[in-house]
């Protein structure tokens, strides 16, 4: 069962506890820390809650669960926190009966909502709900997350609405007002430490404000270059994360894993702007429009592309049209695809016994026997690395062997790297040259050639994690 997580304003509403145990003391604090009007009714009370209603914290109504019917008008929610089940379920039953939200103590079917563990710094207010499978874990999370946080982060959570109410007034975009706020919560977390008294917290927070609100004098957008690594949503960097969760809008790529898309902001708007072989729906013209357009409209623009954008990825081309237009950019590198391959062979590309150094080659240049250096790269005792090789690897194999590149000399390919339907294809240039065809490559798929494969411990059909494949081919 899925339990939705809501926050409830109980503040001055009727609440009812139906117990007088030491159940009903943990409600009790519970709904008192959150400014509840508490009705408490039980047969009678333990030692602890009658000390409470001398200091009158709750209304007292001295009976059992059978004389719900005389109190629970106006009530918001009941809490069961009697020792029998019977009561319990009787409890339950009225309660829905009614309308009423009700709590069952440590029984989830007879309840409708249940208590998260919290952690409260008012206003702000943390809840790690487990569906009732484990309290224990629930309060474990809390306290691990508990230690994150400062002390001070409700009184700069109160500051902040302060502060938000009078952008309200400002003339700035909502994705600028946004921004503003974004720098001063990672300001504040940067410097939380020094910031152990209200007074200094304040003077903080005004001084930063006031430096902040200087960049956002002009109305102009920000657009970020983004790399979403090769695949695996896990290999993504934070910082990359976090431009995915604060951003307005994102402009992704075809090699985009879309689970990566699940760290966005929920309303982030998310175009795919991907480029097929043949398919030229989006043209770089195209794309660079789009970026123009938002960064006018003075949004947060994320350019999510595969692997890092820096490699293969086109980022100078949109880099030098946001400098043309004055667009205030940033690149945030990632996994390139490469490093990402190499990891699932578990190889360095540059062993010191057998490579030197690394060379990373653009296969599409291939069908152009005069693109490419081939006497170079045939010779360069450097592992050789071939993004988009699927379609074109029966022409790299045979140019490097007529080069001079020896025809046993260590190749794998590696297609849909990382991800969970990743294939390795292992063996020697001359054998992929002859069956290049029946492989039937999927793209995305990267050719890895060297020496540094002498060290690959693959064999036949042996399974790797998950239901990823090796493939010895030779």
């Amino acid at each position: 069962m899925s339990w939705l997580p809501i926050s409830i304003n109980c503040e001055n509403k009727q609440c009812i506890i139906v117990g007088g145990g030491e159940t009903a003391i943990r409600k009790y604090l519970l709904l008192r820390e959150f400014g509840a009007k508490i009705h408490i009714l039980a047969p009678e009370l333990n030692e602890q809650l009658a000390t409470h209603l001398k200091q009158d914290h709750f209304i007292y109504h001295q009976g059992t669960h059978q004389d719900l019917a005389k109190h629970y008008q106006g009530c918001l929610l009941i809490i069961a926190a009697t020792d029998s089940q019977e009561a319990n379920k009787a409890i339950s039953d009225f309660a829905n009966e009614h309308g009423i939200l009700v709590n069952v103590v440590d029984n989830l079917e007879l309840s409708s909502y249940i208590t998260p563990a919290i952690i409260h710094r008012d206003p702000v207010t943390v809840a790690i709900n487990t569906a009732g499978s484990s309290p224990i874990l629930a309060t474990t999370i809390r306290e691990k997350i508990e230690k994150l946080l400062p002390m001070n982060l409700g009184s700069f959570a109160s500051h902040l609405k302060i502060m938000r109410d009078k952008l309200t007034v400002n003339d700035l975009l909502p994705s600028l007002k946004r921004r503003f706020q974004k720098k001063l919560v990672d300001h504040f977390f940067a410097n939380a430490e020094c910031l152990s008294t209200k007074s200094k917290l304040k003077t903080f927070i005004e001084q930063d404000a006031a430096l902040i609100e200087k960049h956002l004098t002009e109305k102009m957008g920000e657009v970020q270059l983004v790399g979403a690594g090769p695949g695996d949503p896990e290999l993504i960097t934070i910082k990359a994360m976090r431009a995915l969760q604060t951003c307005d809008v994102i402009l992704y790529d075809n090699l985009v894993n879309p689970n990566i898309l699940r760290y966005a902001r929920r309303d982030a708007e998310q175009i795919y702007v991907g480029k097929k072989l043949g398919d030229r729906r989006w043209t770089q013209d195209k794309i660079n429009h789009l970026l123009n357009e938002y960064a006018q409209q003075g949004k947060m623009t994320v350019r999510l592309k595969g692997g890092d954008p820096l490699i293969f990825g086109r980022a100078n081309e949109e880099s030098e049209f946001l400098m043309k237009h004055n667009i205030p950019f940033q690149v945030i590198p990632g996994i390139t695809a490469a490093l990402g391959c190499a990891a699932s062979l578990k190889l360095s590309l540059t062993h010191r016994d057998f490579a030197h150094g690394c060379i990373f080659v653009s296969a599409y240049l291939a069908d152009d026997a005069q693109s490419l250096n081939w006497p170079l790269l045939a010779t360069s005792n450097k592992t050789l690395v071939f993004y988009m090789g699927a379609t074109r690897m029966q022409c790299v194999c045979d140019n490097l062997m007529q080069h001079g590149l020896a025809e046993t000399t260590a190749m794998a390919i590696v297609e849909n790297g990382t991800l969970d339907e990743e294939k390795i294809y292992y063996g020697n240039i001359n054998y992929f040259s002859k069956n290049a065809e029946n492989l039937e490559l999927k793209r995305p798929s990267l050719l890895i050639i060297g020496d540094v494969l002498k060290l690959f411990k693959g064999t036949p059909m042996e399974k790797n994690h998950g239901s990823k494949e090796r493939l010895n081919s030779v």
